[in-house]
């Protein structure tokens, strides 16, 4: 949505793609303007489906279900997609997909016996009963700290030291926290930067630029910033 609009629309006519993504708001308005026209698409992707069950996309997701492979013989095929897919969430896209199977890769747990339910992820309480179940790569080791909230901040300097990490990936599910963590860690010695939603796409270049030449230590980001980073030095 934050790019131009009429650029993408001249874009559409030209190239005729046969692959478009996008946000659910761009992408509807792109249809009920008559631009992208949807009726014979033969697959929709839902990706990141337990973000886009928000209120704010609800109109724009029913208008793109609605549209999607109207004139497709025999319909459309769907496919929803999370790295944190839940049972309930897959419940509440059943009206546009009613016949949903799921598939998981990496399987937590053992493999399910003829005519189970897979697991399609597991929940946080899963994962804690059962630790050694968790499909990790064999060259990654997988520790957990449990930490009162005062103490947070210096736990987590202490485990980026214990491993000798010298480049950590840090995520925090409040954006708001980044900065204050950041500030505590560089009061400590600790060389910091940070990844969050309000940044824009310069900025956010810059601070990712800076930790893959290792001038900070860790990198502290927020889930919706998170999404898609690809540095294979990190240690932690």
């Amino acid at each position: 949505g934050g790019a131009n609009v009429r650029r993408q629309e001249e874009a559409l006519r030209r190239k005729k793609p046969l692959l478009v993504v996008g946000t659910p708001g761009r992408l509807a308005e792109l249809s009920r303007n008559g631009i992208l026209r949807t009726h014979g698409v033969k697959c929709l992707v839902i990706d990141e489906a337990d973000d886009l069950l928000a209120s704010n996309f609800r109109r724009d997701m029913a208008r793109i279900c609605d549209h999607t492979g109207k004139g497709v013989l025999g319909g459309r095929q769907t496919v929803v997609v999370s790295a944190t897919l839940r049972r309930e969430t897959l419940q509440q896209y059943e009206y546009m997909a009613p016949n949903l199977k799921q598939i998981s890769a990496g399987q937590f747990g053992k493999a399910p016996h003829p005519g189970e339910t897979p697991h399609l992820a597991a929940s946080d309480d899963e994962i804690e009963r059962s630790p050694s179940s968790a499909a990790l790569p064999p060259n990654l080791e997988h520790y957990s700290v449990v930490a009162d909230a005062r103490h947070k901040v210096d736990r987590l300097r202490s485990a980026i030291h214990a491993t000798g990490a010298e480049r950590a990936l840090v995520f925090l599910n409040f954006g708001h926290r980044l900065a204050d963590v950041r500030d505590k860690l560089a009061t400590r010695g600790m060389a910091c930067g940070v990844l969050h939603g309000g940044m824009n796409k310069m900025e956010r270049a810059a601070e990712l630029a800076a930790f893959r030449r290792g001038d900070f230590r860790a990198l502290l980001v927020s889930d919706l910033a998170a999404r898609g980073i690809d540095v294979p030095e990190v240690d932690a």
